[in-house]
């Protein structure tokens, strides 16, 4: 079975999302976040992709600095309870 066609019910799992090669290279950064998150599942990964070329760049900041929260805050709460 290849990633694209997995159904994994994982919210963190991105093995149904792609993003077109010329996506990927004009916002790379913000697809990577997007790509990653742990609140989001497929659906909405690929929603926020789709609307990124509409997106202003003030909108696309607060999504960006939203996700890079989001990564930093889970990243900080594993570091205290592994510790």
């Amino acid at each position: 079975m290849s990633p694209d066609s997995s159904t994994a019910a994982d919210p963190a799992s991105s093995g149904g999302f792609s993003v077109s090669p010329e996506l990927e290279q004009r916002f790379p950064e913000i697809i990577s976040l997007i790509r990653t998150s742990e609140s989001m599942n497929d659906e909405e990964r690929t929603y926020w992709a789709s609307i990124l070329p509409a997106m202003t760049p003030e909108q696309i900041q607060n999504l960006k600095q939203i996700l890079e929260n989001e990564k930093r805050q889970l990243a900080e709460i594993d570091a205290k309870y592994a510790a």
